[in-house]
């Protein structure tokens, strides 16, 4: 008897693919029939899928490696980054202005312009790495460069680039230092840098964080200042201890700087030796030592300012021949342009 209230059973169709055709039951996916262990040839092998899409897989992977690889890296301006750019891969060519190496934590900075403005490349614990690389030819300062990184812009830090690979930094121009005579020298050589063969005559004057010491070459003289972080950069012993030994003579690469106007000459990384080489010892030591003054310095008391009016008036009391005093109503200046009154 049909229940009347049951809900009203709805034919599902199988398709043919799924149903033995030997047996006439229902095989689903299998390759061959589990009851009968009849092959069913007219139907697409599930392995042939899951083949097909792996391989499919692989391709698409590599077509994708292969137009990340064809894809040209940009070459981007220096003034032309913005905060959108951050973590972006881009090219940027320009001159090394500044570097810096920090032997002790495996680090190097350079300060990179390319016209438009200026980055910082950044290399945490690769120093060594670059080293054994570039060997000799570690790019310096004046050398042009092309350099592909990760842009990384904070607020604190501004634009900066982080360089870890070697292959990542290109030398495409070599600076070559030129001699130079100090005659010579020109207000148009200033933040240039040239190779001298000097010959240390005397220390001028020394100041809170190094010393400036008298060259000459023969020419004409000029200053030259041997900053105290300077000095302990140098790790060859005689170059260091005749630096302030007069007749010393020297080769290095200075770099044309001034002070009040007045043209002089600083060591440009001091710690490369080409670039600072003892040629010929001094006669005597000059006694001299390079130490940091850590003299507090002295407060001066404020000068108090004393303004004078035209109304102030300065009285002034005398006594006559007599003795009596004597005064008078009449006011008058004095030689200093004070108001003097004199009274009776």
């Amino acid at each position: 008897m049909e229940d009347k209230n049951a809900a009203p059973v709805k034919e599902i169709k199988v398709s043919s693919d799924a149903v033995c055709p030997s047996c006439g039951k229902f095989v689903g996916p299998y390759e061959k029939c589990p009851y009968c262990q009849a092959d069913l040839h007219k139907r697409l092998s599930l392995k042939l899928v899951k083949r097909l899409s792996v391989i499919g897989s692989i391709v698409g992977l590599m077509m994708l490696w292969y137009a990340s690889k064809m894809h040209e890296i940009p070459v981007v301006k220096i003034s032309s980054i913005t905060e959108r750019m951050n973590n972006a891969l881009v090219e940027v060519d320009g001159s090394i202005v500044a570097a810096r190496f920090d032997e002790t934590k495996n680090n190097f900075s350079y300060t990179v312009a390319d016209g438009t403005g200026k980055m910082k490349l950044n290399g945490f614990n690769a120093l060594n790495n670059f080293k054994d690389v570039f060997g000799d030819n570690l790019p310096q300062e004046g050398d042009k460069i092309r350099a592909v990184g990760q842009l990384n812009i904070s607020e604190k830090f501004g634009v900066s680039m982080f360089i870890k690979n070697p292959k990542r930094i290109a030398v495409t121009e070599k600076y070559i230092v030129t001699e130079k005579k100090i005659k010579d020298i020109t207000a148009n050589d200033a933040k240039k840098s040239f190779l001298f063969n000097v010959t240390i005559e005397d220390v001028e004057r020394e100041f809170s964080v190094g010393k400036s010491v008298s060259v000459s070459d023969g020419s004409d003289s000029i200053s030259l200042t041997v900053f105290n972080s300077d000095f302990e950069k140098i790790t060859d012993t005689a170059t260091k201890e005749n630096l302030l030994v007069p007749g010393a003579e020297y080769l290095m690469v200075a770099t044309v700087d001034s002070y009040r106007g007045a043209l002089q000459l600083k060591l440009k990384n001091p710690e490369n030796p080409k670039n600072l080489k003892c040629i010929k010892t001094g006669s005597a030591g000059s006694g001299l030592q390079f130490s940091e003054d850590k003299t507090p310095a002295k407060k001066r008391t404020p000068k108090k300012r004393i303004e004078y009016k035209e109304e102030d008036a300065i009285t002034i009391e005398g006594e006559d021949s007599s003795g009596k005093s004597t005064s008078d109503d009449k006011s008058k200046d004095d030689d200093n342009g004070f108001i003097i009154k004199e009274e009776k």
